[in-house]
């Protein structure tokens, strides 16, 4: 979560499933981390989909699920904000690695974070929030354009770090999710 009070949910999406990531699920808070800023009160949570990619084709029987899948990419990317719920969602097409290298074993495992994957999630988290633009309301009470000014200068900052301060971004925004989790038990 992040300091203003926004709830950060990052998924990646293949055809016949979606699940967080140990290390690419955190991008949004190592993004936007130590963000003291209020950009209004109508968003309490960001839910971001990444569609990836399978690098073979569809396991067995599972063929109409890549069908389905493989039509929905192209619609892609897409915002809806449910007022009622105070969430936006963004879906889109990444393009980090196939479903297979991020969800599958070998990756996820890694006892050091790949760095240069770390940072392209972040850009595609950044680029995505610009989708807020077209969900968004001027009635709604929340400062787009602040927020994705903020969000743009934060991408800089980013940009600017050393592998170690990212990784330290990191380790920080994973134990502020584990104390979360800790608090709900």
């Amino acid at each position: 979560m992040s300091e203003f009070g926004v709830q950060w949910t990052f998924w990646l999406v293949t055809y016949n499933g979606m699940g967080g990531h140990p290390v690419l699920s955190f991008a949004p808070d190592v993004l936007l981390a130590d963000d003291g800023n209020s950009f209004g009160s109508a968003i309490d949570e960001f839910e971001i989909c990444a569609h990836v990619e399978p690098a073979h084709g569809p396991a067995p029987g599972s063929d109409f699920l890549m069908t389905r899948f493989r039509d929905r990419l192209p619609t892609l990317p897409k915002s809806w904000f449910r007022r009622k719920k105070k969430r936006v969602e963004i879906a889109y097409h990444s393009h980090l690695g196939s479903a297979e290298d991020l969800l599958g074993g070998g990756f996820a495992a890694q006892k050091i974070p790949d760095v240069a994957m770390l940072r392209r999630a972040c850009e595609e988290v950044a680029a995505s929030l610009s989708l807020l633009k077209s969900c968004m309301k001027g009635a709604d009470d929340f400062d787009v354009a602040g927020f994705l000014d903020y969000g743009e200068a934060k991408t800089i900052e980013l940009r600017a770090l050393d592998d170690s301060e990212l990784l330290s971004r990191l380790t920080k925004a994973q134990a502020a999710e584990r104390e979360r989790v800790a608090r709900t038990m």
